[in-house]
């Protein structure tokens, strides 16, 4: 990219200042163009030559807390909570203790707003070592890896800062890990040195050519696609490294050191640049010396920075000694040293980044004392050199935005306990918005543009940096984001109006202000108010600033408060313009800036009351002390109470108690809202309720207990509010009268909180008693037999003295196929009762019950028992009826006894007899009947003649 704006240049020399409409430059991407223009029809940009401006100030600072707040460690900025503002994260330690106890923490990048940090005492970190970031696992998500206090091994974080893993292989003290997929697989490898481990920190390989690194400093490693094979190969200082581990070559002659990779001839394969014992070296793919020089100013040299920074198409080496920074050409020869002051270490490292946009990159290092910023070409200050102060290890600053605004800022660690000054993390911007836009991504120490993706995912096959026009620079960023480094805001206001929170609220003057042009406003731009007219003079009312950065095509209203003036007056706003009338920023058009209006600036007088409603809640109890804290900030009564015409006050909200710790039960909570002029008042009920269930300790082991033994009372209860409820405790499922039981124990508060065992307890009860069955009445019973009268047996009880009553199970017995005593048949029965208990025990006991006749059979005449005939009539004989209790209906049985002749004038006598079944001796019964028969009457006779 740099290399195609570099031509473009020589097309457009004349022009310092490219207007709207006046210059074709390649459009935005859609997403940036979107927007309107009014009176703009072709881009907002400004292209060189340009009138450079390095006014950096300051955005922010973070200076932490007396602990955790020293940082001498380059930062990475990533997105760690997806919120699409970038985050910077960095390792932070107390005192001068950069070795133990330091703490990984995260900012907010656009507020410097902490956002969280690793307290705990199990994940401490190396306060010098580097960090990386990425999303190793997939999860959408970007990781966070660094070294461990004590320097052995890598401490792994989810981008939250919980712990995702830890490493026990490898050792590191100022170096880093970095993330790579070195063979393309789709997944992640982390290095550490000549340590290679797998995304869930498993150890895959170690190179033999030892850990790297200069000294005891250790190591930087990275990856890189050198030679166009599609796999990455490992660089660790003088090594390099396949991607399975096979040690590919050494530079024969040099120590250990750090690295930097780029293409530095007209062969597509990159060189490695090696900074070692003082030495800066570059060796090709395999290893093979091409130039070495010594470096100027001492010190065994720190991390190497690449870019071109004299637009002359070739890569410079920015490398920071003890007392020098030198700058070398593409060949090996110096192009320039600058005095720095690094003599603590000697290893400081280096960045580069074009500013203006004018083709030629600027190298900024930061020493013990100051940060400067270097023009590439002759090695003079673009800035004077900022106060800053670093007891100066591997770090550097880094150019990223931030805050995502669409401009780069600089990001610069420091630390105080070598030399006086500022702990913590600063963010310079360029004061009048000229830097040009950069990628919101910087994920690790040893960093390359193409080797990681906007959202922080790792690509499978990333290009080599160099093969990609502009970017053949490391620990270097580019301008990004898909807009054009040359975009500029153009700032215009669309509408001014009064605004009023409420009715008789004091008046405010609102400015729509716009940025129509291509690329973000910076947060901060001035907005003057006038009263008045522009052109014949007015009276400056106050100046607001732009709360936010106004990405292009977005609008904000900014506002300023007044004083009620019930007149129409005019009224004009400017935008980008301070109390002097001066701009801050540079804009596509500077004439578009204002808009008059004519305006009354009241709000009325009249004032509604607010209104107070309440609600009741409930609060639960503290597990341990059965009270409740209650705040009304947490545990507000109010329930939506509002100002209808808000105002003229902001309301305001009392409560009465505001706070305290409650015991159960109803309290009340009275709440006043108040809007300045008038009140409402409102009381609702706070009702703490007991949550918890009691604590319950049972012993759930096996016991045995003898029938009618108590089960020990070994179990007990207790409640943070009622105390010892050891004698509610409920037995669940206990039967002392079975032989065996599962137990569950179980307690219950007042509150209806149960608590119940974990499990169940198992218990066996032993019985050696034989149950017992006891007949109801005698044991022999003698029943008149007789059908109609049902058999009832008088049963019998049976008991267990462990089981106590037992249900009887009956069965009866007969002659003659009877299925049991029967009262219409004689016979002898028996019924048996038997009983068992629940052990298996059995027990029985016999009735006998005899039916016996005892009862003669019921005879009975049929007709009277004096019957008197005439000689010759017939008769007509009505029997007798014989029944029997026994054996029912006998009239067939009854024999008629005795002669009778109807011709023969006498008296006769019938004997009826009938005889039942009954044994041993049956039962005869005897009726009878008289018969008599007379002569006819005499005159009857006489007449018959």
């Amino acid at each position: 990219m740099i290399r195609v704006l570099s031509e473009r240049i020589g097309v457009v020399t004349a022009l310092a200042l490219v207007a709207c409409g006046t210059e074709t430059a390649p459009p935005p991407p859609p997403s940036e163009t979107a927007h309107h223009r009014t009176g703009l029809q072709t881009q907002c940009v400004q292209l060189p030559p340009t009138t450079p401006s390095f006014q950096p100030e300051l955005k922010w600072e973070w200076t932490g807390t007396a602990e955790f707040r020293q940082v001498m460690s380059t930062p990475v900025v990533v997105d760690v909570n997806q919120d699409g503002t970038p985050d910077i994260v960095f390792n932070a330690f107390t005192g001068s203790n950069s070795q133990t106890g330091g703490v990984l923490r995260a900012l907010n990048g656009a507020t410097g707003q902490e956002l969280w940090t690793v307290t705990d005492a199990r994940y401490r970190v190396r306060g010098s070592a580097q960090i990386a970031a990425g999303d190793i696992d997939h999860d959408g998500k970007v990781e966070l890896c660094t070294v461990p206090e004590g320097d052995v091994g890598l401490l792994c974080f989810e981008h939250d800062g919980t712990f995702k893993f830890r490493t026990s292989a490898s050792t590191n003290t100022w170096g880093g890990p970095s993330f790579a997929d070195l063979d393309g697989d789709g997944s992640v490898e982390i290095l550490n040195g000549n340590h290679v481990f797998s995304a869930n920190g498993e150890l895959k390989w170690v190179g033999s050519d030892g850990a790297g690194g200069p000294g005891t400093f250790g190591p930087l490693s990275f990856a890189v696609d050198l030679d166009g094979d599609g796999f990455q190969e490992v660089i660790n200082g003088r090594a390099i490294y396949e991607h399975d581990g096979q040690l590919r070559c050494v530079h024969p002659s040099l120590g250990q050191g750090l690295a930097a990779v780029g293409n530095f001839d007209a062969t597509p394969a990159g060189e490695v640049v090696i900074v070692s014992g003082g030495t800066v070296a570059l060796m090709d793919s395999h290893c093979t010396p091409k130039w070495r020089v010594s470096l100027q100013g001492g010190g065994a040299g720190g991390a190497p920075a690449i870019a071109d920074v004299d637009g002359d198409g070739q890569p410079e080496i920015g490398v920071a000694g003890s007392t020098r920074f030198t700058v070398i050409e593409t060949d090996g020869t110096v192009k320039w040293a600058s005095p720095i002051q690094g003599t603590s270490s000697g290893v400081g490292s280096s960045v580069a980044f074009d500013f203006d946009g004018d083709g030629k990159a600027e190298f900024v290092h930061a020493d013990q004392t100051r940060l400067r910023i270097y023009d590439g070409t002759s090695g003079a200050a673009r800035i004077t050199p900022l106060t800053h102060s670093s007891g100066s290890a591997y770090e550097n600053p880094i150019i990223v935005d931030v805050d995502g605004d669409n401009r780069a800022e600089l990001v610069v660690p420091s630390n105080n306990y070598l030399t006086s000054g500022v702990a913590g993390i600063r963010v310079y911007r360029e004061k009048t918005g000229a830097w040009v836009n950069t990628r919101r991504i910087w994920n690790q120490h040893a960093y390359s543009v193409t080797h990681v993706n906007p959202d922080g995912t790792l690509p499978t096959h990333p290009a080599a940096p160099w093969l990609v026009p502009g970017l053949n620079t490391f620990r270097a960023n580019t301008q990004g984001n898909g807009v054009s480094p040359f975009a500029l805001a153009d700032l215009t206001v669309t509408a001014l109006t009064v605004g009023c929170d409420y009715t008789g609220a004091p008046p405010r003057l609102v400015a729509t202000v716009r940025n129509q042009g291509d690329a973000s406003a910076p947060e901060g731009v001035p907005i003057s108010f006038h009263q008045g007219d522009a052109a014949t003079g007015s009276a400056l009312l106050g100046v607001a600033a732009l709360p936010a950065p106004l990405p292009a095509g977005q609008s904000v209203e900014v506002r300023l408060a007044a004083e009620l003036n019930t007149q129409s007056l005019p009224y004009f706003v400017r935008a980008d313009a301070n109390a002097s009338g001066e701009g801050t920023v540079t804009e596509c058009r500077e004439d578009n800036n204002s808009l008059s209006q004519e305006l009354t600036l009241s709000c009325g007088t009249a004032n509604v009351p607010p209104e107070a409603v309440c609600k009741n809640v409930t609060l639960p109890a503290a597990a341990t002390t059965c009270k409740a804290t209650y705040s009304a900030t947490s545990t507000p009564i109010g329930n939506a109470s509002y100002d209808p015409d808000h105002g003229p006050q902001p309301l305001t909200l009392r409560y009465v108690p505001a706070e305290g710790v409650l015991g159960l039960g109803s309290h009340d909570i009275t709440l006043t809202v108040s809007d300045g002029l008038d009140s409402d008042q409102c009381t609702g009920t706070l009702t703490v309720v007991d949550v918890t269930p009691p604590t319950l300790n049972a012993n759930l082991s096996y016991v045995q207990l003898n029938c009618g033994e108590a089960l020990p009372q070994d179990a007990t209860a207790h409640d943070a509010c009622q105390g010892d409820l050891t004698s509610r405790i409920e037995l669940v499922g206990f039967n002392s009268m079975r032989p065996h039981s599962e137990i569950t124990y179980r307690v219950t508060d007042d509150a209806g909180n149960t608590a119940t065992s974990a499990g169940t307890r198992p218990v066996d009860v032993k019985d050696e008693t034989l149950p017992t069955v006891t007949l109801r009445g005698e044991a022999e019973v003698t029943l008149e037999c007789d059908a109609s009268i049902p058999y009832e047996d008088l049963g019998a009880v049976g008991a267990d003295e462990c089981e106590g009553a037992l249900t009887v199970k009956v069965f009866n017995s007969g002659q003659g196929g009877s299925t049991g005593p029967n009262r219409g048949a004689l016979g002898e029965y028996h019924v048996q009762y038997q009983v068992n208990d629940s052990w298996g025990h059995y027990a029985e006991a016999l009735r006998t019950v005899l039916v016996k006749d005892t009862t003669p059979p019921a005879l009975t005449l049929n007709g009277p028992a004096q019957v008197t005939l005439t000689v010759g009539t017939v008769f007509q004989d009505p029997g007798a009826t014989a029944t029997d209790r026994c054996f029912g209906n006998l009239n067939q049985a009854v024999v008629r006894t005795g002669a009778l002749n109807t011709d023969v004038p006498g008296t006769y006598l019938l004997t009826y007899t009938v005889q039942d079944s009954a044994t041993p001796t049956p039962f005869t019964a005897r009726v009878q009947r008289t018969v008599t028969v007379e002569s006819a009457p005499k005159k009857a006779r006489t007449a018959q003649r």
